[in-house]
């Protein structure tokens, strides 16, 4: 007789349009059907992603979480294990970890946490370090997306270092781009010729568009045919309009929000940047290396990580306005170095950072958290 398949629970803050939320949408999509049965819990709102996900016949289920500590919500969470037959609880980001780990341990089954990005500023919290001193040590496996993550969930959140592991988010590398430079363009209405850089992520403080806004403000004045692309939304979006429109920058910036077909949307681009305050793996960043953009990155967080200076693409400090407009400037100003690094990042993607090696380190760990649930498991990296 066939062994049941291993039941799954990510539990997430939501499933709106946002890095880690994406991922789990695509690993909750990806994960090896006949090995594993997989289903949602969102603890504050459905979001974008949770239609397409339950459409596909996914599992989706909304608790609806109040303001502060709220016990509802392991006991929803407790029923749903029950309910669904799940052996491993995923949770994703803190929250979601301490009312995961809490079910999965009164149910008695295996917890993996998995920390995706840190808020800034990232200060130590006793309280939390105090709770994680237990927590910590329920749950079977600590999973950060970078070294700087792991870093910080050791320093500054308590978590024992040999309990925290890397396991590098991953993306698709297609063999050929969906759309030709041109073809991507056209369906913008952007000339073949114009200079366009481009942004994609989540508009929230942490990502600091105001700053490539400066940036670009600097730029203009020596590409005068420059245009910049934001795709994404978020709490800041109405700010960053306002921002964008008071700088007069006119249709040079434009803010398209949610874009369904990202590796179409890079086809667009001479170079990709990003200006954030803080990272943890970037999924647009290694989206955008894959489709051979060359990237100019702040130097925060996980970026260093992916991005090789000089060789996969461009750091700067953060929160230097002028640095980022130079470095942009000068992948434009040489299209053979930009392409250059286009190739070197596309390479890098596909030795260390590939969705289906992702893929399969989680589905290992969950099956070792299924087999060895509660026992103590060496840290070390794990990458695609």
């Amino acid at each position: 007789m066939a062994s049941r398949r291993t039941g799954i629970l990510h539990v997430v803050h939501s499933l709106n349009v946002g890095g880690a939320e994406k991922l789990v949408y695509d690993l909750t999509r990806r994960t090896d059907a006949a090995r594993f049965a997989v289903c949602v819990a969102c603890l504050d709102d459905a979001g974008a992603l949770a239609g397409p996900l339950a459409a596909a016949g996914f599992p989706v289920e909304v608790i609806g979480r109040r303001p502060g500590l709220d016990a509802r919500v392991t006991l929803h969470l407790r029923r749903m294990i029950a309910r669904h037959g799940i052996d491993v609880v995923h949770a994703h980001q803190y929250t979601p970890f301490f009312y995961g780990v809490t079910a999965a341990r009164w149910a008695g089954i295996a917890c993996v946490f998995t920390e995706h990005g840190r808020h800034h500023p990232d200060v130590r919290k006793p309280r939390r370090v105090a709770a994680n001193h237990v927590l910590a040590r329920l749950v079977d496996a600590s999973v950060a997306v970078s070294e700087y993550t792991r870093a910080a969930l050791i320093e500054n959140d308590g978590f024992p270092a040999e309990r925290v592991r890397v396991l590098y988010n991953g993306v698709d590398v297609p063999d050929e781009p969906p759309a030709s430079r041109a073809d991507a363009r056209a369906a913008m209405g952007i000339a073949v010729e114009d200079v366009v850089i481009g942004f994609c992520g989540r508009l929230s403080a942490e990502k600091n568009v105001p700053l490539l806004l400066e940036a670009f403000g600097r730029l203009r004045a020596r590409h005068a045919t420059a245009c910049l692309l934001i795709a994404g939304d978020g709490p800041e979006r109405a700010a960053l309009v306002a921002r964008a429109e008071s700088s007069g920058f006119g249709s040079a910036v434009r803010f398209l929000g949610f874009v369904d077909d990202v590796a179409r949307f890079m086809a667009a681009l001479d170079v990709f940047v990003l200006s954030s305050v803080t990272e943890g793996t970037s999924v647009t960043l290694l989206e955008a290396m894959a489709a051979r953009r060359p990237a100019v990155v702040t130097a925060v967080g996980g970026n260093p990580e992916i991005v090789l200076d000089g060789v996969t693409g461009l750091l700067v400090p953060s929160g230097d306005a002028k640095a980022l407009a130079d470095a942009l400037d000068a992948v434009i100003d040489a299209p053979d170095r930009g392409a250059a690094l286009g190739e070197a990042g596309r390479r890098r993607v596909l030795e260390n950072f590939t969705f289906g090696g992702m893929v399969r380190a989680y589905e290992a760990l969950y099956e070792a958290a299924r087999r060895d649930r509660g026992l103590l498991r060496p840290a070390g990296r794990r990458g695609g």
